[in-house]
């Protein structure tokens, strides 16, 4: 079973109410977890209402890759003010700095990721703060920022 969702259900064992919100295929076996809610694939040019109020109701992003080149997901949550837990590979870091969140190991156990989530909802305060971070620092995640960046790089 994939870490997040396994997590996820360590968290309710411990009494948790925590929820994970999946965007996209999803095994059957996850899907039917419970604490789980499966949306399906949205496509965005007709749904993009829909994800977006799906993204912005979910208190922190979270996509554990192994290898990440863009991080086109963290983009998306931190543009919409939401802070992300994403795995210390590719440009990740980077995308993180952008907005707000942490940074974990990409080998990092199902348990290990419970303890860390559990962390930030025993720390009401912290993920606040990372909330109102990624709230405040949102505008860094576009491709209107990104172009302007390059082209003072290409016009040097």
């Amino acid at each position: 079973m994939p870490t997040i969702a396994e997590a996820v259900r360590l968290l309710r064992r411990a009494g948790y109410d925590v929820r994970l919100h999946v965007i996209g295929k999803c095994p059957p076996a996850i899907a039917e977890q419970e604490g789980v809610t499966h949306f399906g694939l949205i496509d965005k040019s007709r749904g993009m209402d829909r994800f977006v109020e799906i993204v912005r109701n979910v208190d922190v992003g979270c996509m554990l890759s192994r290898a990440e080149l863009a991080g086109i997901a963290y983009l998306e949550f931190l543009r919409m003010g939401v802070p992300v837990v994403a795995t210390d590979v590719g440009g990740a870091p980077e995308i993180v700095e952008l907005g707000a969140g942490d940074l974990v190991a990409p080998e990092i156990s199902a348990a290990e990721l419970a303890q860390h989530f559990a962390g930030m909802m025993d720390a009401p305060g912290r993920l606040a703060e990372l909330r109102e971070t990624a709230w405040r620092r949102r505008h860094n995640a576009s491709w209107r920022r990104a172009v302007r960046e390059l082209n003072a790089v290409l016009d040097q």
